[in-house]
Parts: C-alpha cells; sequence; structure tokens
C-alpha cells in the first residue's frame, strides 16, 4: 500500500498521553494511513520541530483554523433528552 502522509499547518490544541493539554500558536500535525487505510496523527507539534523531522512535505497552511485532533463532539439537542434510549426507527422518522 501507498503511504501517502499529510501535513496541516495551524493553530494546535492537543492532550499529551498523560492528560496534559499542549498548545501551538504555529502548529504542524502530520497524518498517514495505518495498514487499514485509516489516517491516523503520526507527529504534531510546534510548525518549525514537525516540519524538520518531514522535510519533504509541504503543509497546507491554515492560520485561521485551529486543529483539535482527537475531538469528538459530544452534545445534544434539547428535545431529544425525553427519548434517549427509547427505541426507535432512527432519528429522522422522530423529527
Amino acid at each position: 500500500m501507498l503511504m501517502i502522509m499529510q501535513a496541516i499547518r495551524a493553530p494546535l490544541l492537543w492532550f499529551d498521553p498523560d492528560g496534559s493539554p499542549r498548545h501551538e500558536a504555529d502548529g504542524c500535525l502530520v497524518t498517514a494511513p495505518d495498514p487499514q487505510g485509516i489516517d491516523r496523527v503520526v507527529d504534531v507539534g510546534s510548525a518549525l520541530a514537525v516540519q524538520a523531522r518531514h522535510p519533504d512535505l509541504v503543509p497546507r497552511h491554515h492560520p485561521d483554523r485551529f486543529l483539535v485532533p482527537g475531538f469528538v463532539d459530544l452534545h445534544v439537542h434539547g428535545p431529544q433528552l425525553d427519548v434517549i434510549g427509547s427505541p426507535a426507527d432512527g432519528l429522522l422518522p422522530w423529527l
């Protein structure tokens, strides 16, 4: 399988394995597919440090964006609270 690495340069917020928050105003995130073809984060940190480790990658630069790798949107809408856990054919018929 051809491994295609990608780099994105932007402000970053991520968490170390111990749960400590990390922030880089000018960060870089590198992804590559795993053996199953799912893109995974393979490097993250300051843009200078990450680009030094991956000199052949040209990052897409998004200074007006904020990257939060691994963020999962966990929210609920008020009208759903009454029916959470109820049997249903899906959300669209309920709406």
